[in-house]
């Protein structure tokens, strides 16, 4: 069994700049000018436990579709406690709607030190969301366009016997599991140690479809692809970005 590596350093980020500087020159010799140069920033340390949050449309035309997906989220946060939690910890997720002010939303992310934030795979994330960064990143959930079987329905409805239809639950569980196995191959659970190993689960070699087989590989040094309940792992996309262009938001 390996031990987890550390996540040293993170997507280079636009605003830290270095100026390159030039040595003493005579009045009349042209200074060349100073380039401005990216360095990377550190990945923000986790605290040692995963928080999560749904922010799913509970009221409008796509209601039944959130509350399956709260049903995936649920049946793999238990599931995942059930087999010690990730990284020792018990999982701790909230639900909330888009209804609710993104300003509000974002206070809570601080609050409760949230380090994901689970979005539908369709609609503007608000930029007060998408900005947060560091600690907290944005996964969304994939398309909606997966029908469970009879036993997949029955460990959704076990979750959340009110979920009717179920179509959106097993993208939601599978987006679930994968941010945990990020949260594994990093060793850490910090949104953005997540945001940068959630490639590594989605393209590897080994296919694995359950969190125990798949963080099992990853102890021994395999390379993961997370193909989970609906065998396309549930991700909207491999890294977490929000999309369209996030647009201010109003209260409601």
């Amino acid at each position: 069994m390996r031990t987890h590596r550390s996540v040293a350093l993170a997507a280079l980020v636009a605003g830290a700049l270095l100026l390159t500087g030039c040595t003493a020159q005579s009045q009349d010799e042209q200074r060349p000018t100073p380039t401005a140069t990216q360095t990377p920033a550190p990945v923000v340390a986790g605290d040692g436990s995963l928080h999560l949050m749904t922010v799913l449309d509970m009221a409008g035309k796509t209601a039944a579709v959130s509350q399956a997906q709260v049903a995936g989220v649920e049946l793999a946060v238990r599931e995942l406690d059930e087999q010690g939690g990730v990284l020792g910890a018990p999982v701790v997720v909230v639900h909330r709607s888009t209804s609710t002010d993104a300003a509000a939303i974002v206070k809570e992310l601080a609050e409760r030190s949230i380090d994901v934030v689970l979005w539908a795979a369709t609609g503007d994330i608000p930029e007060e969301i998408a900005g947060v960064g560091g600690a907290t990143t944005v996964v969304r959930i994939g398309p909606a366009d997966w029908k469970p079987d009879e036993a997949s329905s029955a460990r959704l409805l076990s979750a959340d016997p009110g979920a009717d239809p179920l179509i959106g639950g097993g993208e939601a569980y599978d987006t679930t599991i994968r941010v945990a196995l990020a949260a594994t191959e990093a060793d850490n659970d910090s949104g953005s140690a997540i945001a940068e190993a959630i490639t590594a689960v989605s393209s590897g070699a080994f296919s694995c479809v359950s969190f125990g087989e798949c963080a099992a590989a990853l102890a021994d040094d395999t390379s993961i692809v997370y193909a989970g309940m609906t065998g396309s792992g549930g991700l909207a996309q491999a890294t977490p970005e929000p999309e369209p262009s996030p647009t201010k938001s109003t209260k409601k």
